[in-house]
């Protein structure tokens, strides 16, 4: 009887490991992680609606040129391949970074006194993403000759705009201080395209003597992103040496801003060890960004001049990318 049961329980164990490996083989994860720092040494503008603060007879939407600005930043990627679910991919970063430059026009602030002005704009980006692989080439499971992956997310900007501006004329000058406190929460879709240029930059690389990599690939990538920026808007008017009080005001909005982010690189990993790769990934990177300011006038020098909503602002910046990082898969 003993012996009966025994075998009773070893035939069920075994009719119970048959589903239960078929499952384990289907769920089983394939992970890579990687971490990278990023850098981009940028040009391009913001806008302002400067004066706008002051009450809606003296705002103007104003361009300022970013004559530098350089950003850095980490982010922390995990991708896992499943044979049931498919391969899928998480990623979290944060990117800060400083611009600095002028304003294009003053009229807003002095009327036709001429004038110079400076800003600076610091800014820091929080960033989470979920995404899923949609396609690639099947003749090779190690190396695809490409893919392609989508994503999802979610972006919130914190940024500090400070600027100063002085007539040239006045005796005493004016001074005027525009500041803006904004908190950007946006959405965003993309796309990621990777073509598999190895055998390329192995030819390349052996004829000038480099190690080869382990794999080379063409990044093409593209996102689309809006919601809403938070904007607080503290504004001064007065005199430097004090003759005189300065006019205050502050101004609060929350307008709506939308744009996209396009990435064109080439990214070449060289393994270090045994699944374990430094991975350099360098190119271009662009942002481009819409604002609908509210309440400002289209021509504020004219008389009678009334506000109007939904004035775009444009924001751009844009510059030579790049990134360098480890990866290693479990």
């Amino acid at each position: 009887m003993k012996k009966r049961t025994l075998t009773q329980i070893g035939l069920v164990a075994t009719l119970l490991a048959i589903p239960a490996k078929a499952l384990a083989a289907d769920f089983a994860t394939n992970v890579i992680t990687s971490a990278a720092a990023d850098l981009l040494i940028g040009s391009g503008y913001v806008s302002a609606p400067l004066g706008i603060a002051m009450g809606y007879g003296n705002g103007k939407l104003t361009l300022a040129d970013r004559t530098s600005a350089l950003y850095s930043g980490a982010k922390l990627t995990t991708d896992f391949s499943t044979p049931r679910l498919g391969d899928y991919f998480v990623e979290v970063g944060m990117f800060s970074g400083t611009s600095k430059g002028s304003f294009r026009d003053l009229t807003a602030l002095f009327g036709a006194v001429p004038g110079s002005s400076d800003y600076t704009l610091k800014e820091t980006f929080l960033q989470a993403y979920v995404g899923r692989r949609l396609a690639r080439d099947e003749s090779d499971d190690r190396i695809p000759r490409w893919q392609i992956l989508a994503r999802v997310g979610f972006t919130y900007i914190d940024g500090a705009l400070r600027a100063n501006a002085y007539s040239l004329t006045e005796d005493p000058p004016i001074r005027a201080t525009h500041s803006q406190d904004t908190e950007d929460w946006l959405g965003n879709v993309g796309l990621r395209a990777d073509i598999n240029i190895r055998p390329t930059t192995v030819r390349l690389f052996d004829s000038i003597g480099l190690p080869r990599p382990s794999h080379s690939r063409l990044v093409l990538d593209g996102e689309i992103s809006g919601g809403i920026r938070n904007a607080k808007i503290y504004e001064t008017l007065g005199s430097p040496s004090d003759e005189f009080i300065p006019t205050e005001a502050a101004k609060a909005q929350d307008v709506l801003t939308y744009g996209g982010v396009g990435r064109v690189t080439l990214l070449t990993a060289f393994e270090i060890r045994e699944n374990w790769d430094f991975v350099l990934n360098f190119g271009i990177q662009s942002r481009y960004m819409w604002v609908h300011w509210d309440n400002v006038p289209d021509d504020p020098s004219l008389p009678g001049s009334r506000p109007r909503s939904n004035v775009r602002g444009n924001e751009l910046l844009w510059g030579p990318y790049f990134q360098i990082g480890i990866q290693h898969q479990w």
